[in-house]
């Protein structure tokens, strides 16, 4: 299963947290690929639903690449979990202010879904969250896209 950029749906509309989560997923496989794999066979067969900031798509596991489409609603993402937080969750989380549990408890980031995908999505987090601090690229591609998570308000 690769997360190459062939995986993106050429018209979904793509704004900057999908991009940051698709070339994330592409650094991953490269320097990574050891948890990249583990973090996609967690995920295999799965449908993901991200909210934050207005900014709402999926991605689906589903298929041998994995694939991202923008613009959807709720209704429409036919997800397995659904995921919303505030986009300075992410901010936190990369520079180690808060943990996913802390995450969770002050619900800054609300997991919708059946107990086994919660917990399925939850491990999966963790799998990204350790290889992202371990990529020799994720400063710069954190530096490059800071800007647009770190100083919006806090709502999904």
């Amino acid at each position: 299963m690769s997360s190459s950029s062939s995986g993106r749906d050429p018209l979904a509309p793509c704004g900057p947290l999908q991009a940051l989560v698709a070339e994330s997923f592409g650094l991953l496989e490269l320097q990574q690929s050891g948890r990249h794999r583990s973090l996609l066979e967690k995920l295999r067969g799965r449908v993901v639903c991200l909210r934050s900031g207005g900014e709402v798509f999926v991605m689906d596991f589903t298929t041998a690449d994995l694939r991202f489409r923008g613009g959807v609603s709720g209704a429409d993402s036919a997800a397995d979990v659904d995921v919303a937080f505030d986009r300075v969750l992410i901010n936190d989380l990369v520079s180690g202010a808060l943990d996913l549990q802390q995450a969770l408890l002050s619900d800054r980031l609300r997991v919708v879904g059946s107990f086994s995908e919660v917990v399925r999505l939850y491990d999966a987090l963790e799998t990204y969250l350790h290889a992202a601090v371990r990529s020799l690229s994720f400063p710069e591609l954190w530096r490059r896209h800071r800007h647009e998570f770190a100083g919006e308000e806090k709502g999904v």
